[in-house]
Formats: C-alpha cells, structure tokens, sequence
C-alpha cells in the first residue's frame, strides 16, 4: 500500500522537486492540489453501515464530506439473509438546519429504518494521502505521481516566468527558456496521468509522443517520460 513517502519518492524520479528552492517546501501542498483534482476525477468509494433511526431523516456516514460526497446505493434493511436494494428515487439528500448550521442528511421517502435495523450505504468521499494512510488506487500510484509532477511544473513555469520579468541584462539564467520548458513538463505529466487512469479523449496515444512536443530542453527527466508513458497503452 502507498503512503505519502513513497508517492513522493516517485514524484522525485519523475521532476526535480530541489529548484527552485520553493518548491521542495511545499511538496505537501502540491501533493493535496493533485489529491483535490484526482478525488474529482476518480473519487474514493466507500461503505458504511449506519443504525436506523426509527424517522425517515437519516444520518449520513461518518466519512461522508457535505457538499461533495454522492451516494451511490442504499441497501436497506441490510442483513445476511435480506437485503433490498432501494431505487434511486427513494430517498434524496438533503441540508437541513443543525445549530444553526446547513447539515446534509438521507431523506427517506416511505421508509423509516428502526434503531434495530441496518442502513448500509456506499457513497463518494474525497481521498487522503498521509504517512500512514493513502487511499488512491493500487493501479493509478503511478499515474498519481504524474498529476503531482504536474502540479510541481506549473509552479515551476510560474515561478520561473515571474523571475523572468525581475532578471536584470546581466542575468546569466533565461527564466524564460525555463518556464517554456516547466510548462512543456507539466503537460507531458498532465497527459501520462490522463492517460494512467483513462481520461484521455483521444484515445491510445502512441508511446514516443511526448515527444512530439518541440521544446529545447536539457531537463533529464523528458528522455524517462517519453518511454514511461507506453506502460499506460
């Protein structure tokens, strides 16, 4: 299973996360953008089961996140000899006032689930990644390292382009060669990471065609992506 560590231990062989210097102090910050937009595109689907609460306003499972979690199926009543599972259209959630405050709830249409009963419910909750728990996908680790990658060279070319416009003629560094090549970068390993989960809305794409991108770079890390890239095909 991964962990925070590992995914950013492929991050590095992926990008250089030491220059500039910034960027190696908010590696955790970049690694939680990558998680908001990954939860968008590939959310953690959970299961819990929840004890009836004798009304048909229910509670919703602990892990769920109001304002984005989904429920995806209601089995009720749950149990090892009969379950139903419930039609769409017969609960709905809904933001009722607790202290004050807008709270989701699981609104039954006819059903009033006894303190007795079981409610098992399968819903969407964004994922997490820490040193001990990481919730993206065996088979997308890779393709997640990709979208941080991402993240990390969109920095980059920003930080890179803002240095560009404070360089003096003496300046020996072009910032501006740099974020042409930062922003090439954050493509490349926006499209690995499309194609790692299967986005991409063009279809196999060929294993060389980072390649294809026509950018002058010395970065040694556009010779790994342009062989990394065929494992995904």
């Amino acid at each position: 299973m991964a962990t925070k560590a590992t995914i950013l231990d492929a991050v590095r062989k992926l990008c250089d996360t030491d220059s500039p210097p910034v960027i190696s102090k908010g590696l955790a910050v970049f690694l939680a953008d990558a998680l908001k937009r990954y939860s968008r595109d590939r959310p953690f689907e959970d299961v819990e089961d929840v004890t009836g609460s004798a009304a048909k306003l229910q509670a919703t499972p602990t892990n769920w996140e109001d304002q984005w979690s989904v429920v995806r199926k209601i089995v009720y009543p749950y149990s090892d000899e009969d379950s139903t599972v419930l039609e769409a259209d017969d609960y709905e959630v809904d933001s009722v006032p607790v202290a004050g405050s807008p709270v989701q709830k699981i609104r039954f249409k006819s059903h009033e689930p006894a303190a007795t009963e079981t409610v098992r419910i399968w819903f969407t909750r964004p994922h997490v990644c820490s040193d001990t728990v990481c919730t993206v996908y065996e088979e997308d680790e890779e393709a997640f390292a990709h979208l941080v990658a991402h993240v990390i060279e969109k920095k980059k070319a920003s930080i890179f382009l803002g240095l560009k416009d404070q360089a003096v003629e003496v300046d020996l560094v072009d910032y501006g060669a740099k974020s042409i090549e930062a922003r090439a970068l954050a493509k490349m390993h926006l499209d690995s990471y499309r194609e790692g989960i299967g986005l991409s809305a063009e279809g196999p794409k060929p294993a060389a065609v980072a390649g294809d991108i026509d950018v002058e770079t010395s970065s040694p890390y556009v010779s790994h992506l342009r062989h990394h890239r065929s494992r995904y095909r």
